[in-house]
């Protein structure tokens, strides 16, 4: 009896992983691009890898009604049967948004797992600050903690109001 559950259990998790790993990703972003759109965001990717449980975008170009926004080098998805992981590279934000938002942005990580599946945690390093926190989709709450520095508490006085 015992054996036959565990066979189960077995067969039910390479199920799963075969089913995530054999998905059609790249028709997903490219369904999200298209209600994306309907928004007047439009991403412009240069490479796009589909891998067995990551999803890799590189060299994207970000723009919100025609205005060149941000400028992603990389982003990561890794899938597992227990988490997933999205991870953003080397954010570079446009000029015309310098005084509300830090122009650089080394990473932004953000994990959700089904142990705690009614949040997100949230951790983004800045140049010179760091900020951490989580999403509450329960509540459809973001709660940020920001950790600045000398120099970033002068430079984005408006941010902090």
């Amino acid at each position: 009896m015992i054996k036959q559950i565990f066979k189960y259990i077995l067969l039910l998790g390479v199920f799963l992983i075969a089913f995530i790993a054999f998905a059609p990703k790249e028709n997903l972003y490219f369904l999200l691009l298209d209600s994306l759109q309907k928004e007047k965001i439009i991403i412009n990717s240069k490479k796009i890898e589909d891998r067995y449980l990551e999803f890799n975008i590189q060299n994207s170009d970000i723009s919100y009604q025609g205005i060149d926004a941000v400028n992603i080098e990389e982003l990561k998805i890794k899938t597992c049967l227990a988490s997933s992981k999205v991870i953003i590279f080397n954010i570079s934000i446009d000029d015309s948004m310098k005084q509300f938002l830090p122009s650089k942005i080394k990473t932004i990580k953000a994990s959700h797992s089904i142990l705690n599946p009614l949040f997100i945690d949230i951790k983004i390093n800045l140049v010179q600050a760091k900020v951490y926190g989580v999403v509450d989709i329960l509540e459809q709450k973001v709660i940020l903690n920001l950790i600045p520095s000398k120099q970033f508490l002068k430079s984005y006085k408006k941010l902090l109001k």
